[in-house]
């Protein structure tokens, strides 16, 4: 049997809300949140283009297991909370939401990395995750340690790419830097 949809949510500030207000905060902001579109849309956007992001259709040769397992634990169905909160951080900021779809990605593939972890024997040792069986059940658990440890690189060098950062920001994450060096 499907869900129902349930009753529509009130919206968690309303117009008498941001009126009271309207002398406490700059009038961009009012502005803004009075001009905003529907809210509910621009999150299913914004959900959309994060998991698309996050699970790009490509196809991974079956030889290559750490990148399968790797793209497994991505794949998983989840709210993708941490990465839509960025996203909605940056829209919040009137700044472009797309171009920190990377960034969004990155904080998703640090979380999915701490989810595998979590899972191992020596952890919680579960065994399904979101209905599904875990990464060190379905390919082992190197293989599921090894996944974790390169979705937090990989994660790094998209940071550590974002064009948003300065030039010391960036070379302060690469791996030749001063930081990096401390953390190997």
């Amino acid at each position: 049997m499907a869900p129902s949809a349930g009753p529509a949510c009130p919206p968690v500030v309303s117009e008498s809300d941001v009126t009271m207000y309207d002398d406490a905060r700059p009038s961009s902001v009012v502005t803004a949140f009075r001009t905003r579109t529907d809210p509910r849309a621009q999150m299913a956007e914004m959900m959309s283009a994060l998991a698309k992001a996050c699970c790009p259709d490509v196809e991974i040769a079956t030889e290559d297991v750490l990148s399968a397992s790797a793209a497994y634990s991505m794949a998983l169905r989840g709210k993708r909370a941490r990465g839509v909160l960025l996203l909605l951080i940056v829209d919040g900021f009137r700044g472009d939401w797309r171009a920190a779809l990377d960034l969004a990605r990155a904080v998703e593939m640090v979380h999915t990395a701490s989810l595998i972890i979590d899972d191992l024997p020596c952890m919680d040792d579960a065994a399904t995750r979101r209905g599904k069986p875990t990464n060190h059940v379905k390919y082992g658990d190197a293989t599921a340690i090894l996944a974790a440890i390169a979705l937090l690189s990989d994660a790094l060098v998209i940071v550590s790419r974002a064009s948003a950062l300065s030039a010391t920001q960036a070379s302060n994450l690469a791996p030749d830097s001063v930081i990096w060096n401390r953390a190997v």
